[in-house]
């Protein structure tokens, strides 16, 4: 971690993984996310079958003894000589930590973090499109293609029908499960830029990472731990670019990366935009140190060669992630050549987590110091470490997103950076597992210690209780599903003690399948009830709020649909506005009975820069009472469907 007086980030700056690397770098990350999975599943299996009584905290003590084991057994694996059952190892290790800490912690609940509550409820309701079918498909709106990247939700269908588990089952295991290979994975793709030893122990600080960062969305994790490895090895293949007297062979590079960044476009919008302007950014950073350092002569020739010899390495990027990011994208970006639509209200927020400016590095916490370790490591081994160059421009881009979507305020909207300041915080975890290696290597040479496993020791006993720290501080606790009467469709609650109108979901699905007569997935419902919808694959004509909706579906045309239909006086005016209606009308309505025994139905409406703004309006009983419409009560609501004649 000292400045070195020469420049030895030059020597190791091409080093590029060859064909044969990346052949045998493709065969082990198949062998490890199976293995990952495999040890996933099975620690899920042994632990929801352990004799603990729910609503103890036997669970916890649980997990901290789990994590001390299992990092033990990591240190040990780290400074042993490595071997082909130590790569085992590095595959199983990881997935075991991240498996059992989250299985224990949502032990007694089939639900994953939030229940069905807040963001999870598009979430599973998405799950649940995609596992009725692999064709890709909205999760709420009938008839339209998916706004959001489908690929984790595809995947979970999948899954779900590989179990025979419903949807808002499988949630649980394959968020889980997907932590799990992802943590292994990571071991394999470090191991591409830099040591077996090392690629462990960064691997480890990413799982407890995972926990904190990845446990709530795993597919935006997935994209965030894929984008901070493609920016690295973006940045050596921009670096060897920049050098004239270069040969190696890029296109191995040039494939990883343009994998790496079609997988962002295919789970998570947000970081594949970041991620394109990270790798234009990272182009520009490796010109101007070419120039910096004399690469280059400096006459207009030389910088237009560069330019170009840089633009087409981007372009040949982009064609790389091509394929990928159209086959997930192609059926949204053809809709909107033949269909009107609406605002795109998903980055339409801005509560406070948006409006501030956040400082980990000065947070007094465990993770805070792990986040100002990893800052003066990159600032420190800045010019003798190409790792910790691709860092600094990726904190960079970090500071430059917040920047923008400052100034986008002007146009109604946000880039949502706290989202994308999640990944320079990571970042920041990555560099401090480098920064604590180098140290393990200074120390002793530095003050002439003689025995090197000494600080080995020093440094796992430290390491030890900073991993049990951080699994037990992780913000998790407010999102378990027994913070949320959380049902699932049977009436049974995540929380027994709770009481709430999802104790009527299964005699409600009952009630529709009866009248209806339809599969779930051919029923249109309106309702206020969402957390229907994620157990039964229900299409609905509105969604609960406008930033869950498709922009295809014209969320604020179909408010003013909604207003229409409530003013009908008799059932011959309202079947008449349904049959005109522009959008597919529901079938089937649930709604709340008030004290009249009418159906009050609430509203929403985005109001930028504030929250969110709601209205109700009342549907009178009377509309519904024909020889058209088939009703029948149920606890509080009221199951409406439209008889077909």
């Amino acid at each position: 971690m000292v400045l070195p007086t020469a420049r030895p980030a030059q020597a190791a700056k091409h080093a590029l993984p060859d064909r044969r690397r990346v052949l045998l770098f493709g065969a082990e990350a198949v062998a490890a996310v199976i293995t990952a999975s495999v040890v996933s599943f099975l620690v899920q299996w042994v632990v929801n079958r352990l004799p603990i009584e729910h609503e103890t905290n036997v669970p916890i003590t649980l997990t901290w003894t789990a994590v001390l084991i299992l990092s033990c057994a990591m240190l040990i694996l780290m400074w042993r000589q490595w071997s082909w059952s130590a790569t085992l190892g590095a595959w199983i290790l990881p997935a075991a930590l991240t498996s059992v800490v989250q299985a224990l912690e949502l032990f007694g609940t089939p639900f994953y973090l939030n229940g069905t509550s807040g963001d999870q409820f598009f979430r599973l309701q998405y799950l649940q499109r995609l596992t009725v079918s692999a064709g890709l498909a909205d999760d709420n709106y009938p008839g339209l293609p998916p706004f959001y990247p489908a690929g984790w939700f595809w995947l979970g269908g999948r899954f779900a029908n590989l179990v025979g588990h419903p949807a808002w089952a499988a949630y649980k295991p394959f968020a889980i499960m997907s932590i799990a290979a992802v943590s292994s994975l990571l071991f394999v793709l470090w191991s591409l830029v830099t040591s077996r030893r090392k690629a462990l122990g960064i691997t480890a600080v990413l799982a407890l990472a995972s926990l904190t960062y990845g446990a709530y969305e795993p597919y935006r994790w997935l994209a965030m731990v894929t984008i901070i490895l493609s920016a690295v090895l973006a940045w050596w293949l921009f670096r060897s670019v920049t050098d004239p007297n270069d040969s190696t062979r890029r296109g191995p590079a040039t494939l990883l990366v343009g994998i790496g960044l079609s997988v962002t476009a295919a789970t998570y919008t947000l970081v594949f935009l970041f991620g394109v302007l990270l790798l234009v950014l990272l182009a520009l950073m490796a010109a101007l140190v070419a120039r910096f350092e004399g690469s280059r002569p400096r006459d207009w020739r030389s910088t237009a060669t560069l330019a170009k010899d840089l633009t087409l390495r981007l372009v040949l990027l982009g064609l790389v992630a091509l394929p990928l990011t159209l086959l997930v994208w192609v059926p949204y970006l053809y809709a909107m050549l033949s269909r009107p639509t609406a605002a795109n209200a998903a980055a339409q927020v801005f509560p406070i987590g948006l409006a501030k400016f956040g400082t980990p590095v000065l947070n007094p916490t465990v993770a805070g110091a792990v986040c100002l370790l990893g800052l003066v490591w990159i600032v420190i081994s800045w010019r003798r470490s190409t790792v910790a160059q691709a860092f600094s421009v990726i904190l960079v881009a970090c500071v430059l997103w917040q920047v923008l979507s400052t100034l986008v305020l002007v146009f109604g909207t946000t880039l949502l950076p706290s989202y994308i300041a999640a990944v320079g915080e990571v970042v920041l975890w990555c560099a401090c597992g480098f920064g604590v290696i180098d140290l393990i290597g200074f120390i002793p040479r530095r003050v002439k210690i003689s025995n090197p496993w000494s600080m080995r020791l020093l440094a796992s006993v430290l390491a030890v209780p900073v991993a049990i720290g951080l699994t037990q501080a992780a913000p998790r606790s407010d999102l378990l599903p027994s913070a949320f009467n959380s049902y699932g469709p049977d009436g049974h609650a995540a929380n027994p003690k709770a009481k709430s109108a999802g104790r009527y979901n299964e005699q409600l699905i009952a009630t529709i399948a009866t009248l209806s007569g339809k599969p779930p997935q051919d029923n249109v419902l309106l309702t206020n009830h969402y957390q229907l919808l994620d157990f039964q694959p229900y299409y609905c004509f509105q969604t609960s709020k406008e930033q869950y909706a498709n922009p295809l579906a014209r969320y604020p045309e179909r408010n003013q649909e909604l207003v229409s239909w409530s003013q009908s006086t008799t059932p011959t005016e309202l079947l008449a506005k349904l049959a005109v209606s522009e959008f597919e009308p529901p079938n089937v309505f649930v709604f709340f009975r008030n004290k009249a025994g009418n159906y009050p139905f609430h509203l929403a409406a985005t109001d930028f820069p504030k929250e969110n703004r709601s209205w109700g309006v009342t549907f009178r009983s009377e509309v519904f009472r024909s020889a058209d419409f088939a009703s029948r009560d149920v606890g509080p609501f009221t199951v409406i469907v439209r008889v077909e004649r």
